[in-house]
């Protein structure tokens, strides 16, 4: 039995690689303790309870291939009624990421977010309140990333527009942790108040400083010193709506 056990846990981690979810995100999304997926964890007994509250979290993991390894890894979407005639575009995505000579095509999902005003950026990364989801972002091919929200402002406009999607991996080591000349979400404290802001982050010339550049050149830079920031988020995709409808 443990041996079955250990292989549900390594699908669970293969899914999770694939998917581009982080495991601190899956952690906190199902509540079930890192320790379980370390060591001597992977050898350990996953209950019922557990497996029906990660399938709960992420409809699209198929639980056939969860428990047996066979089939996909990802689900199948609901047959509807003209499904025989013609497929939807949905099935025919499906049809094609499930391609074995495709697999950069693999479908991700993400969990998609409401910024908080009053928690800000820095809300979505409390390990010990995190937040709910509102949503998932299910997208073929998408790098690791920690979740997605939508964006306001039209600093970074036209490359990214007030209403567009931005799918964020966060920043764990600042300042080390920056890619300069990379867009970022960076949430920052001055005189008590809190700003959270989508900018290029560019080195400064003092070390403990960074540059806050928007892409509008109506917004000047910002200069702000590196113990300022309170969170901060490299933007890895976006995704845009061109209709209302």
């Amino acid at each position: 039995m443990d041996k079955i056990l250990s292989q549900i846990k390594i699908r669970i981690l293969k899914y999770l690689e694939i998917s581009g979810i982080s495991r601190e995100s899956f952690y906190r999304e199902t509540g079930i303790s890192a320790s379980n997926f370390k060591g001597s964890g992977l050898k350990s007994e996953l209950g019922s309870d557990k497996i029906a509250k990660i399938l709960t979290c992420y409809p699209n993991l198929n639980s056939e291939w969860l428990l047996t390894g066979r089939g996909t890894m990802y689900a199948a979407p609901a047959a509807s009624p003209a499904s025989d005639a013609y497929p939807t575009a949905e099935e025919q995505l499906t049809a094609d990421v499930s391609d074995a000579t495709c697999p950069d095509y693999d479908l991700r999902s993400v969990p998609l977010y409401r910024l908080d005003p009053l928690t800000g950026l820095a809300g979505l990364f409390d390990d010990e309140l995190p937040p709910v989801p509102v949503s998932r972002l299910t997208l073929p091919g998408l790098p690791a990333c920690d979740g997605a929200l939508r964006i306001a402002g039209d600093a970074m406009a036209p490359i990214l527009k007030s209403g567009d999607i931005v799918l964020y991996k966060r920043v764990r080591d600042i300042p080390d942790g920056f890619l300069w000349g990379e867009t970022y979400l960076v949430a920052f404290e001055i005189d008590g108040e809190t700003y959270t802001v989508l900018r290029y982050v560019h080195r400064s010339q003092d070390d403990d400083r960074i540059l806050l550049v928007s892409h509008d050149p109506h917004h000047a830079p910002k200069e702000i010193h590196v113990a300022c920031i309170r969170a901060a988020a490299l933007i890895r995709a976006s995704v845009r709506y061109n209709t209302m409808g």
